[in-house]
């Protein structure tokens, strides 16, 4: 769940949507940004948007192998777009409620709000809690047309399970923290190498019931290919390391 709730995102997109505060919208490409104090329609839709999201995928070298690529988890979408605020009622299409620097000042609000705010793209998949990055704004053409351009980053609340995996990677830089628990189990055995014992780890994660267990016990082999040491024959790494 976001940090909007259903019921409370439909409200404020119907709100305007439906014609609400003098707002004749609707249209595919209409862009709504709300928070829990206040929503702002912007007047003229981007001509464009860019949505990026990456992996965090990682490469380890091991000896005898060569250069191994884990696959990692996704990573949070980053949004950006440009348009303006009309100057004048020379725009036609424009849905201007406000004077230009009366929106900027509400998005400077929403900005910095301590809580994230929500991003709508109408007709399009961009329906998601948000934080905005970075707002820039200036007029060139001396006519009072504010151009800006906006910058979001998807926000996401820190679940347990993602707060316990936030936990796990940052003491994974210590030798002492691999002794945390998993429930499920990779025992070393003879004749495993870092690059066996990577590759059941790697098959584990690779499943479609993947749990939390798999992704820890592949952190840990990765860990010890970073440090280049090999396990002894009978440790567990759902165990800490610890004989089987």
């Amino acid at each position: 769940m976001g940090f909007f709730d259903t019921p409370m995102v439909n409200t404020l997109v119907n709100q305007f949507v439906q014609g609400g505060n003098g707002y004749a919208s609707g249209r595919d490409g209409d862009v709504i940004i709300s928070s829990k104090k206040d929503s702002v329609l912007l007047p003229v839709s981007p001509s464009y948007f860019s949505v990026t999201v990456s992996s965090d995928n990682d490469t380890v070298s091991l000896q005898g192998v060569g250069a191994v690529t884990l696959k990692g988890l996704t990573g949070v979408k980053s949004i950006s777009f440009s348009s303006f605020f009309p100057g004048s009622a020379a725009y036609e299409y424009a849905n201007m409620a406000q004077a230009p620097y009366d929106y900027i000042e509400k998005i400077e609000a929403i900005r910095n709000d301590a809580s994230p705010c929500h991003l709508s793209i109408i007709g399009t998949n961009i329906d998601l809690d948000v934080v905005i990055d970075s707002l820039s704004y200036g007029e060139e053409n001396g006519v009072g047309d504010v151009e800006y351009s906006l910058s979001f980053q998807e926000y996401r609340i820190p679940t347990q399970s993602i707060a316990s995996t936030i936990r796990s990677s940052v003491g994974l830089r210590n030798r002492s923290s691999l002794a945390t628990a998993f429930k499920r189990n990779i025992v070393v055995r003879r004749g495993d190498s870092l690059g066996s014992i990577l590759k059941r780890a790697v098959l584990n994660t690779q499943a479609k019931d993947v749990r939390q267990e798999e992704l820890d016990n592949l952190n840990t082999i990765k860990a010890l290919v970073k440090q280049n040491r090999v396990p002894k024959v009978g440790e567990s790494l759902a165990r800490g390391l610890k004989k089987g």
